[in-house]
C-alpha cells in the first residue's frame, strides 16, 4: 500500500510548528556562538519569522506565461535584496494586497465626506457680489 504525502491540515501545522522550532533554535544556538554583524543576525532572524508564517499560511500560487525579460528583472531584484525568488515575490505580493485599490479608497472617502447642503458656485459667487460691492462702495464714496 502506498503512503499519501498529503497531511491532515493539523498534522501538518504542527510539523510546521516543529520545523519553525528546529529552526529557530539551530538559529539561535549559532547566533550565541557568532560574532557577525547585526545586520546579518536580523536578517536570519527575520528569515526565520517568515518561514513561520509561510509555513502556516501559505498556498500554491503558479503564475504562467511570465516573460523571460521580466523573470529575469525580478530576479535580478531579489538577488539584489539577498533574497531568493521567491520570497521576493512574495514580499511584492504582500505590498501589493496591503495597499489599498482605487476604489477602495474612493470608496472610505465617500463614508467619510461631508454632505454639503448648498453648492461651493453659490459661496464663491456670494463672496464676489460682497467684495464688489465694497468696491463700489469705495469708488463711489
Amino acid at each position: 500500500m502506498r503512503r499519501s504525502n498529503r497531511k491532515v491540515s493539523g498534522a501538518g501545522e504542527l510539523s510546521a510548528f516543529a520545523q519553525i522550532e528546529s529552526h529557530s533554535a539551530e538559529l539561535a544556538g549559532s547566533l550565541s556562538r557568532s560574532a557577525v554583524s547585526g545586520c546579518w543576525v536580523e536578517t536570519r532572524i527575520l528569515s526565520a519569522l517568515k518561514l513561520g508564517y509561510y509555513a502556516c499560511m501559505s498556498s500554491p500560487l503558479q503564475v504562467r506565461d511570465v516573460p523571460d525579460e521580466a523573470r529575469r528583472v525580478l530576479k535580478a531584484r531579489a538577488a539584489s535584496r539577498g533574497q531568493s525568488l521567491n520570497a521576493y515575490m512574495l514580499e511584492v505580493i504582500d505590498r501589493e494586497v496591503a495597499r489599498p485599490s482605487v476604489a477602495e479608497v474612493l470608496e472610505r472617502a465617500a463614508r467619510r465626506a461631508e454632505r454639503a447642503t448648498g453648492s461651493a458656485l453659490d459661496g464663491l459667487y456670494a463672496t464676489r457680489a460682497e467684495r464688489e460691492e465694497q468696491l463700489t462702495g469705495r469708488a463711489g464714496a
